[in-house]
């Protein structure tokens, strides 16, 4: 029992533990060559959540702490309060980092500010009965488990978890680390609320070995180019909106090799998708460039897929620009359309006749006009054609301030998703949360970088406190 409760005491310290972008001496007990590591800044999403004030959690708090003893109550409550009675430092990030996934060994590094007070603590909930042995100004807890080891000295508290066994004393000592290499400085310097970094080589090596993995042993091959990335994720929540980056690192030949893929759009599209649409995608992109820097295998592969459709990479060639879709509604019918471009009339003929094949005729339009392919609803289609050339519509996509201000982006504008399902559509529960975000939008900022932002109307609004709330609600009504 007692090894039960003090694995809640430290579980729950560094839950209550903060995150600065700062790195410290404390950081050196992660080793080098993580498989991944999980950086939280606790302290501030429990302050932007207001989580301990939640009508469900705070009886919950309370409840909790009067089923404790006296001396615990005490300090218990004390920390709920003033996180510092923990004797732990606040300011400074609290990292998880998996040392190896088989067999699992996790270390879990939080900063000391007060020795005397965390000393008191770990007393208190193992009920004064924990033996602490303390050697070269390290000082080591008896967790009465073998898989579960804790020490700290003045400046960090370090716990080990190992299937194997647990020795906490092998972190203690570390005279460089991961903190040290500069493959992790973007990691340890994020300034977000959270940051995750994975190995792609672990993840290679997962996924490659997993027999109920939809990628097996058999087909390592196609997904090597993992053994070669590595990938930061970062989710950030500030007054208006949340964010999730992802960020992957790959080879500078790999990088340069995507990056001719990606072009910056024009938004020449958008002038011919409604004002009222809900939903757009724009992209550029630039296959003349992507296709010259195929290998001959890659190329090979490409133009088997191509001579399937009747095209072959000369063809694909011939598409670079830009390449728009949208959803708008009338009569609560979604209208799906799309533009692209395509600067070869023989290709064109190639492309529209396959598609005429497969879209249904009823209502759509497929034409190729000003080097751009159309396929339109008809009475948008009509607002668009002027004899053998295009018009823009009297309200297009670029009064949209959120649409025009996308580059490479797709956008959900959640006020026109709302007009457009109408008044006798109900969204339940989330009728409410849909109806207080502004937009959900995913943007490619660059080919190793893509971010996720959900922005609420009200700039004022704290959207981590809504969505936490509904996760609540939500697990309550599961149970």
């Amino acid at each position: 029992m007692k090894r039960v409760v003090l694995l809640v005491a430290v579980l729950s310290a560094m839950i209550l533990a903060g995150c600065s972008p700062v790195a410290d001496n404390y950081l050196k007990a992660i080793p080098d060559n993580p498989v991944a590591m999980l950086k939280v800044n606790v302290g501030n999403l429990l302050d932007e959540s207001e989580i301990l004030e939640n009508p469900i959690v705070k009886p919950l708090i309370s409840s909790s702490a009067n089923q404790l003893p006296q001396g615990m109550a005490g300090l218990f409550n004390e920390i709920v309060a003033e996180p510092e009675a923990s004797g732990l430092d606040f300011d400074m990030p609290a990292v998880l980092a998996v040392v190896s996934a088989k067999p699992m060994n996790v270390v879990i590094t939080l900063p000391v500010a007060d020795k005397s007070r965390l000393e008191k603590m770990l007393q208190c909930f193992s009920d004064g009965d924990v033996e602490i042995t303390t050697e070269g100004g390290v000082s080591r807890v008896n967790t009465y488990s073998n898989e579960f080891d804790v020490a700290y000295d003045d400046t960090k508290f370090v716990v080990a978890l190992a299937e194997t066994g647990a020795n906490v004393m092998e972190y203690m000592n570390l005279q460089t680390g991961a903190v040290d290499n500069a493959e992790y400085k973007q990691f340890f310097s994020a300034a977000d609320d959270a940051a995750l970094y994975a190995s792609g080589a672990e993840l290679y090596d997962f996924v490659a070995s997993a027999p109920y993995f939809m990628y097996n042993v058999r087909h390592a091959d196609d997904i090597e180019i993992m053994k070669e990335m590595s990938i930061l994720m970062t989710l950030n929540f500030e007054n208006g909106y949340a964010e999730l980056a992802l960020d992957c690192d790959y080879p500078q030949e790999l990088k340069d090799k995507f990056g001719s893929y990606l072009a910056s759009s024009t938004k020449e599209h958008l002038k011919y998708i409604p004002e009222d649409a809900f939903f757009v995608v724009d992209f550029g992109i630039d296959t003349e460039t992507a296709i010259e820097n195929m290998s001959d295998e890659e190329r090979t592969g490409l133009e088997s897929s191509l001579a399937l459709l009747g095209l072959d990479a000369s063809s694909l060639a011939s598409m670079s620009g830009d390449m728009t879709f949208a959803v708008s509604s009338a009569d609560n019918m979604p209208l799906i359309m799309a533009v692209f471009d395509c600067n070869d009339p023989a290709v064109f003929n190639s492309i529209t006749s396959l598609l005429e094949f497969i879209l249904p005729r009823n209502g759509y339009n497929v034409a190729h006009l000003d080097n751009k392919i159309f396929i339109l609803p008809s009475q948008i289609f009509n607002m668009v054609k002027s004899g053998a050339g295009v018009v823009s519509l009297d309200s297009n996509a670029l009064d949209n301030a959120l649409v025009s201000s996308m580059g490479n982006a797709a956008l959900l504008d959640c006020d026109k998703l709302v007009s457009a399902l109408g008044d006798d559509f109900d969204m339940g529960e989330y009728g409410s949360l849909v109806s207080s975000l502004e937009s959900v939008r995913l943007e490619v900022e660059s080919p190793t970088r893509v971010v996720l932002r959900v922005t609420t109307k009200d700039k004022n609004t704290n959207i981590l406190k809504i969505v936490l709330d509904k996760a609540i609600e939500l697990s309550l009504r599961m149970r």
